[in-house]
């Protein structure tokens, strides 16, 4: 019997359940200012959506929030180069921060880490699109409205938020316990 088919037995809920609450509100706090600078300056905006575009190669993103990174990328520049201003401020900071943290080598699971390495990305960057889902919507359709590139595979929205609600402890502590609007 060949025994490297084998899935491994992990327990998903208890490794993001025992992630430290005050390091992803760390992270966030430091992450928020870098946000803001790179929002503001589109020599450091090309360099985050650099990394993003060699962080996406090796990554499996179907069927998870990661597959709306492109489309948040999209967004980014847009706004930096003013093509597209409806975003709100805080709506694009969140967008950033998630996408800093996306690339960022000081996750708080490691993406070393076989079949689980990038549950803390995916969950942050679902928790992000729950906070922006209005604004992720209205940009889409912008995009559409003007002839622009079109995102054609993106998981259904819901089915991406579904997954991250049951780790809402860890999104909302990162996301300093932001909660969207009402829909």
């Amino acid at each position: 019997m060949n025994n490297n088919n084998r899935q491994p037995n992990i327990d998903l809920a208890a490794i993001i359940n025992s992630i430290d609450d005050k390091k992803a509100v760390e992270f966030y706090e430091k992450s928020s200012a870098q946000a803001k600078d790179i929002l503001k300056d589109e020599a450091k905006m090309e360099e985050l959506l650099s990394n993003l575009k060699d962080t996406l190669k090796n990554v499996p993103t179907k069927d998870t929030a990661l597959a709306y990174i492109p489309l948040m990328m999209s967004l980014v520049r847009s706004y930096v180069k003013k093509e597209y201003t409806k975003a709100g401020k805080e709506a694009m900071s969140y967008i950033v921060v998630a996408l800093l943290y996306f690339v960022s080598e000081l996750d708080l699971i490691p993406d070393t880490i076989p079949d689980v390495g990038y549950a803390d990305d995916i969950l942050v960057i679902a928790g992000c699109l729950d906070l922006v889902k209005k604004d992720i919507e209205a940009y889409r359709a912008w995009l559409k409205d003007n002839g622009k590139e079109e995102f054609n595979y993106i998981p259904d929205y819901e089915n991406v938020a579904d997954a991250a609600k049951d780790y809402s402890k860890f999104t909302d502590a990162f996301f300093k316990g932001k909660k969207p609007a009402k829909k």
